[in-house]
């Protein structure tokens, strides 16, 4: 607790700019367990390896297998290294059936035939791209172009927070448990339900009408320029249309070579005949002129996923790749990215609810504060600090100056117990004191301690606050350094260690008023569960309290609860005073 309350501090007395640059040192600093992943492929690759040669063996004759023996014990080599050469030898064979001269396999390269093949499949996304990047790249418009489809197709959809949850329910969620991620859960249910109440057949519907938006974005916004460079060539640098590919070292293209891959295999799959979703042609409408679909849009399209199928039926990506790693046993599972429309919708309307619950979090906390305290300090006066408050004549943030942080919690505090603990623990106090306790002198002393602190504490408290009045020295120092903040710059560092001291002074103020409460809940609970015959006697005895004759124990209950529901009040308080 002591450590968190020197970080807490420490934060405190930096600049918005000096914690972001703190952070970050910090983060670069973090081991993130990055070998971990590594670890897993690497054991993950020498099981497949083993699997694949495993079945290699399983399926050769005898005769080959004694071949491979002899091989063996004549080279020195392991049978497994034998079967990856002689899979090798079979992928550079299927390598120059499909395409001849796109790679040298002596030198490791690929060719500039290679090169001229993937600049065919580039020249056909041309008239698509701009509009990919706006729907993928930026922020938020891809998510918007859904909720604009199924918004057109249907009906009943549900968008904002409000449609799913209303404000007064997100307070009571948060009063009973007092954590953002209650209510995150409670809204990730809503939002469940919501989806698979939307007809099935609208899902299916939806997903196939706007394929070509997913399954050809990796194929559209593939990093061509990136990948050409390694050729040596810059599309927007060639001269009169040509091309000046040059060769390309293999074993540097793999990742793009992979990445190529999957886009290929994944617009392969599309009906060239698939119309676009008419809702998704209208949202693209918006997007701005650069970024429309071409006026020949149904004619483009096709022509891109036939030349997508070409390219994938004809180019052997995964064969040079598996070469060129030298594992015939590599697979790449383009399908796994798959994922229905449901599931997406799903996911992208749950994390905009949750950035709507996020930002609204602190407007939560607010109500719910001010309802529980209307609630507990009904009828009662309460007083506002004159001196330990908020200074709106300051700009904490501009500046990057800390605040006084616990103004509500302590104000919150000091009026309890000037306004309940006379006429609702004293009393009690006393009757315990002298009647139930009398004869177990550490409870009754632990008891009365707790209410000597109390009573100790309101004063405290109020010269705490006193103390910033412009009589007091500190308060003198205070109003001066307030006024020049603006002025001078050198005052800020006084003004920040003044504030620090300050806030460290009022935390030791309400852990103290926290401690002494806390003990007195948990005395009236050990006497309320206690199983003590003579016990129990006492506390069903009868007490005039206001005029109403009432049992020890309904007092103890009635006051423990009181405890136990402010005590939730301050923790919620002072939890938001430090978000």
């Amino acid at each position: 607790m002591e450590k968190k309350d020197v970080l807490e501090e420490l934060s405190y007395s930096l600049s918005e700019k000096e914690r972001i640059t703190l952070l970050e040192r910090i983060n670069k600093n973090i081991d993130y367990d990055g070998n971990v992943e590594k670890e897993e492929n690497s054991e993950n690759k020498q099981r497949e390896k083993s699997t694949f040669i495993d079945s290699e063996l399983r399926n050769l004759g005898w005769f080959r297998k004694f071949i491979m023996m002899i091989r063996c014990r004549i080279s020195g080599k392991k049978i497994g290294e034998i079967v990856i050469e002689q899979q090798l030898k079979k992928l550079k064979k299927t390598i120059s059936r499909k395409q001849q001269g796109i790679t040298g396999f002596e030198s490791r390269n690929l060719t500039p035939e290679f090169g001229e093949k993937v600049f065919e499949v580039y020249t056909r996304t041309f008239a698509f791209r701009e509009m990919y990047r706006k729907l993928w790249l930026e922020p938020g418009v891809y998510e918007s172009c859904c909720f604009f489809i199924i918004r057109s197709m249907y009906e009943e959809t549900k968008n904002q927070l409000t449609e799913f949850i209303s404000l007064d329910e997100l307070v009571d969620l948060y009063a009973e448990s007092g954590k953002k991620d209650e209510i995150l859960k409670e809204v990730e249910s809503r939002v469940k339900d919501y989806s698979e109440s939307v007809p099935a057949i609208l899902y299916d519907e939806i997903e196939q009408s706007i394929a070509p938006m997913y399954k050809m974005k990796d194929l559209i916004l593939f990093p061509y320029t990136a990948f050409f460079q390694k050729f040596s060539f810059t599309p927007n640098r060639s001269e009169k249309g040509k091309h000046f590919f040059k060769n390309a070292s293999a074993m540097l293209c793999l990742d793009h070579l992979k990445d190529l891959y999957i886009a290929v295999m994944s617009a392969s799959e599309l009906d060239e005949h698939i119309p676009l979703n008419k809702f998704l042609i209208e949202f693209t409408e918006t997007l701005g002129e650069d970024s429309s679909l071409p006026q020949d849009q149904p004619e483009a399209l096709k022509k891109l996923i036939l030349n997508a199928k070409v390219f994938a039926r004809t180019m052997p990506l995964l064969e040079i790749i598996q070469y060129f790693k030298k594992e015939p046993f590599h697979r790449i599972d383009y399908l796994k990215r798959k994922r229905s429309f449901k599931e997406f919708y799903t996911s992208v309307l749950h994390r905009k609810l949750k950035g709507e619950v996020i930002k609204l979090y602190p407007e939560i906390q607010k109500q719910y504060i001010e309802r529980e305290i209307e609630r507990i300090f009904k009828d009662q006066r309460f007083q506002e600090f004159r001196h330990y408050r908020m200074y709106s004549s300051i700009d904490h943030q501009k500046m990057g100056l800390p605040f006084f942080t616990h103004t509500k919690s302590l104000n919150v505090l000091f009026n309890y117990i000037k306004c309940f603990y006379q006429s609702n623990f004293a009393d009690i106090i006393t009757i315990l004191e002298k009647g139930i306790l009398s004869q177990n002198r550490i409870t009754r002393d632990r008891l009365m301690s707790h209410s000597i602190a109390l009573q100790e504490l309101e004063d405290k408290i109020n010269t705490s606050d006193n103390s910033l009045s412009p009589d007091e020295e500190d308060g003198k120092v205070f109003h001066k350094l307030r006024i020049t903040l603006a002025a001078e710059a050198s005052q800020q560092r006084m003004y920040r260690s003044l504030v620090i001291n300050k806030n460290r002074e009022v935390k030791s103020l309400i852990d103290w008023g926290e401690e002494a409460l806390g003990g007195i809940e948990k005395i009236f609970d050990e006497l309320i569960a206690s199983e003590s015959n003579a016990i129990k006697v006492q506390l069903n005895k009868h007490y005039l309290m206001k005029g109403k004759s009432i049992t020890l124990v309904s007092i103890l209950k009635k006051r423990s609860n009181h405890l136990r529901d402010f005590r939730r009040l301050m923790s919620q308080i002072i939890k938001m005073e430090l978000d």
